[in-house]
């Protein structure tokens, strides 16, 4: 027998508990990945939810809202109060709020239209209109297939 007591690990003992080590690691990691991603999915689920809602509020404000009120168009003719042409609806609306208490109408032209996966909200500043109206674009929605 040696003099010397020796304390401490084997090499063996060492290598095992690297091991395990290395084990809970990755299974710890591999469920943080997982959680992360499943994350990221739900925010980018809830944001387009978000859009959607917006979107269809917008929309139905605008169809409880329509009037019985043609315009003319920027060439002086006559327009119906509703107008599908292609993949366009157009209609005026009332109910224009008006918070700064401006001298305008109440009533507001509205359009609705797809272009490039995207559906776009058009309004008009005056209802008949100049020769070069002023048109505001809204997107409401993208990556819309149909």
């Amino acid at each position: 027998m040696s003099r010397y007591r020796q304390r401490g690990f084997t090499l063996l003992e060492l290598m095992i508990s690297l091991s395990i080590f290395a084990l809970i690691s990755v299974v710890a990691y591999s469920g943080l990945q997982t959680t992360l991603t499943t994350r990221d999915q739900v925010q980018t689920q809830a944001a387009r939810l978000t859009q959607m809602q917006r979107a269809f509020t917008i929309v139905q404000q605008d169809m409880t809202q329509a009037i019985d009120r043609s315009i003319r168009d920027r060439f002086g003719d006559p327009r119906e109060p509703m107008l599908t042409e292609l993949d366009v609806l157009e209609w005026t609306r009332g109910g224009h709020p008006n918070p700064l208490g401006q001298t305008r109408s109440s009533m507001q032209r509205v359009a609705y239209l797809m272009e490039d996966g995207e559906l776009i909200r058009q309004q008009w500043m005056a209802l008949d209109q100049p020769y070069e109206p002023n048109i505001r674009d809204t997107v409401l929605l993208d990556n819309v297939k149909a």
